[in-house]
């Protein structure tokens, strides 16, 4: 059990708790001008992003570390998902990110793949998550540039149906609330 402790006016803890970091589904970006997952109904009353199988479709969004990240810790991509139909079989997924400091220039990309299995359960909250990310040399506000695909035509992926993107996670240590700087921890 991690330890609460007040630092120049920080709420912080002695260990590495997790917490994520929720990308919603609804605020993420395609680009026209490639293969694109469809947007429908995953579900009854709720809409999202279906991603086919037969081909590869692809999101795009960003993401700021948040100030509660405890710097250059690693940190765990994951996708929320569900089956359209009751189906057997594996989906490949691919999170494709560039990383970049304040002040920085950025990454060159790196993409980073999970095989997923879905159950013959369509409408099923699934959860898959990717390698860790090493998030050495980094630091506060830093800015991820990602893309997250469904590899429908890629070896492995013989799920024969559409799949629903539910949210995509970002799992990251924390060390405390927040900070007392908008630029450094300041302890």
């Amino acid at each position: 059990m991690g330890v609460l402790k007040i630092n120049n006016g920080n709420f912080c803890t002695n260990d590495n708790q997790w917490s994520d970091f929720p990308i919603a589904a609804n605020s993420i970006n395609i680009n026209p001008v490639i293969v694109k997952p469809d947007y429908g109904s995953i579900c009854a009353d709720a809409f999202g992003y279906c991603f086919d199988p037969a081909e590869t479709e692809t999101v795009y969004f960003s993401i700021q570390m948040p100030h509660s990240w405890n710097m250059e810790t690693n940190i765990r991509p994951a996708i929320h998902w569900m089956p359209q139909t009751a189906s057997v079989g594996s989906v490949l997924f691919g999170f494709t990110y560039r990383l970049g400091n304040v002040d920085g220039s950025f990454s060159a990309a790196t993409t980073i793949t999970s095989l997923a299995t879905a159950t013959a359960n369509d409408n099923k909250h699934l959860l898959t998550t990717f390698s860790l990310v090493s998030m050495a040399g980094y630091t506060l506000s830093t800015i991820m540039l990602c893309s997250l695909s469904r590899y429908g035509n890629g070896s492995g992926d013989d799920y024969p149906s559409d799949i629903g993107l539910l949210n995509f996670d970002l799992y990251y240590k924390q060390d405390c609330v927040g900070t007392c700087s908008l630029t450094c921890k300041g302890w």
